[in-house]
C-alpha cells in the first residue's frame, strides 16, 4: 500500500526529489529530512504518488546516495509516476572527479552507465548525458 500526500493538488505536477533547502521554483519538495519542504519523505520507500501523475522529475545530487538496486528502483517510480513525454533530469557527482568519493556516496555515475539505463529500462529516450565541470548531467523523457 502506498502512502499519498494530502495536499490540494492539480495533476501533473513537478517534483524535486531530494531537495533540501534548494527546492525549484515552482515544484514540490521530498526530501528526507525536513528543510521546511512540502513532503518529509524516504524516496527509497518510492515516490508517493500515483502513476502519470508528475510532468517533471528534477533528482540533484540524490541518486549517488542511493545504492545501485536502489538508484534502479528509483528510476523505475520515476517511470512509473511520469506522464507520457515527461522527463526525469539528474545531477550527480561524474565518477571520476573526487567528489564522488565522498564516504556518503553508495552508487558512481557516468555517461556509460546512463546509457544502460536506456537500453535495459524500456520506455526512456535520453535528451541530455554528459560531464560538465564536476558533474555528470542527464535528462531522460518517458515515451
Amino acid at each position: 500500500m502506498r502512502k499519498y500526500p494530502k495536499l490540494q493538488i492539480n495533476y501533473p505536477i513537478k517534483l524535486d526529489c531530494g531537495s533540501a533547502n534548494q527546492k525549484k521554483e515552482g515544484y514540490i519538495g521530498i526530501d528526507n529530512v525536513d528543510y521546511g519542504q512540502e513532503l518529509i519523505w524516504d524516496l527509497r520507500d518510492g515516490i508517493p504518488f500515483p502513476d502519470e501523475s508528475v510532468g517533471d522529475i528534477n533528482a540533484c545530487h540524490l541518486l549517488e546516495h542511493f545504492t545501485n538496486k536502489e538508484s534502479k528502483e528509483f528510476i523505475a517510480e520515476a517511470q512509473r509516476v511520469l506522464i507520457k513525454g515527461g522527463t526525469l533530469s539528474a545531477r550527480q557527482p561524474h565518477a571520476t572527479h573526487p567528489t564522488a568519493f565522498y564516504p556518503d556516496h553508495e552508487s558512481f555515475w557516468n555517461e556509460a552507465r546512463v546509457q544502460s539505463i536506456q537500453r535495459n529500462e524500456p520506455g526512456w529516450e535520453m535528451i541530455e548525458n554528459h560531464m560538465v565541470g564536476l558533474e555528470l548531467r542527464f535528462q531522460l523523457r518517458k515515451k
